[in-house]
């Protein structure tokens, strides 16, 4: 069974995808938006396993990795 902590198996832009995800989400059930201290699941049912992130740290690791693939379009 993979690691799902692996998070270079899941792409460059994992926490970006998990974002865009969670905002998809959000919009489609009409939930108020998250504070910035509480932990968010994703599950990956195909591994049969949950990545846990809390809300800020996705938003900062996917501002990063918005950086690394503007640089590369710039």
């Amino acid at each position: 069974m993979e690691d799902i902590n692996t998070i270079d198996t899941f792409g460059k832009y994992f926490h970006m995808e998990l974002l865009k995800y969670y905002c998809d989400f959000i919009k489609h059930y009409k939930l108020e938006f998250n504070q910035e201290s509480e932990y968010l699941h994703f599950e990956f049912e195909h591994l049969g396993q949950t990545y846990t992130i809390q809300y800020s740290d996705l938003i900062q690791k996917a501002m990063e990795e918005a950086e690394i693939l503007k640089a590369k379009h710039v």
